[in-house]
C-alpha cells in the first residue's frame, strides 16, 4: 500500500507528531516550573523576615545600606559597644553578604579615623577600633559558618528579598540558634 503524504504513517506525519509533542512538552514543562516557583514562599519584606526569625531588622537596603547605622544597631542589639568579631551569614548564595561586609568595614574605617570630644573636653578614642567583620558562606554550603558565628560577639543574618525563601531563612536561624551563635539581628537586602 502506498502512503498518502501527511497521513499518520508517512514521514511528514511522523515529523508533525514529533514537533507537536515537543511543543506540548515544552509548554507543560514551563507550566510546571512556574507552578513550582509560585509554590516557593519567598521573603518579600523586612516585616516578614522579622516575624519568621523573631529577630530585629538592624538594616534594610540595597546599594544604599547605611553601614554606620547598621554597626550602631548591632551594638545596641547586643548591648555591647566593644564587639571584637561580627559574623555576617547569608541565608543563601543569592544573599548579598559581601555588600553588608563592605559597608560595615567602611563604617569601621571611618570610625577608626574619627575622634570625638567627650563631656570633659578631652578626646576619646573610637569605640570598637579592633572590631573584625567576618563574611561567611551560607550554612547550606558550609557548616563551618556556624562555628565561626558561634565564636563571634554578634551574628548578622543577611536576607535577600524575592530570592531567599521562608524555609531557607527558618533553617539558617534554627541552625545558628542550635550552634548558640549570638544572633544580633537580620539585614534585609532588596
Amino acid at each position: 500500500p502506498r502512503l498518502v503524504e501527511g497521513a499518520p504513517g508517512s514521514k511528514r506525519g511522523i515529523v508533525k507528531a514529533i514537533v507537536l509533542g515537543a511543543v506540548v512538552g515544552a509548554i507543560l514543562g514551563v507550566c510546571i516550573v512556574i507552578a513550582l516557583q509560585l509554590k516557593r514562599k519567598r521573603i518579600l519584606s523586612p516585616e516578614t523576615a522579622e516575624e519568621i526569625t523573631e529577630l530585629p531588622a538592624l538594616g534594610v537596603g540595597g546599594a544604599s545600606l547605611d553601614g554606620k547605622r547598621l554597626l550602631a544597631n548591632t551594638r545596641f542589639s547586643t548591648k555591647n559597644n566593644y564587639l571584637q568579631a561580627i559574623c555576617v551569614v547569608p541565608v543563601s548564595s543569592g544573599s548579598d553578604n559581601c555588600a553588608v561586609t563592605e559597608v560595615l568595614e567602611e563604617a569601621l574605617r571611618v570610625e577608626r579615623g574619627q575622634v570625638s570630644s567627650g563631656c570633659d573636653g578631652e578626646l576619646d578614642s573610637a569605640i570598637g577600633s579592633d572590631t573584625e567583620i567576618i563574611g561567611c558562606k551560607p550554612l547550606s554550603e558550609d557548616v563551618a559558618s556556624a562555628y565561626v558565628a558561634q565564636q563571634s560577639d554578634a551574628t548578622l543574618v543577611v536576607v535577600k528579598c524575592d530570592i531567599d525563601t521562608v524555609p531557607e531563612l527558618r533553617t539558617t536561624v534554627q541552625e545558628l540558634r542550635l550552634a548558640a551563635a549570638p544572633l544580633a539581628g537580620i539585614v534585609v537586602m532588596r
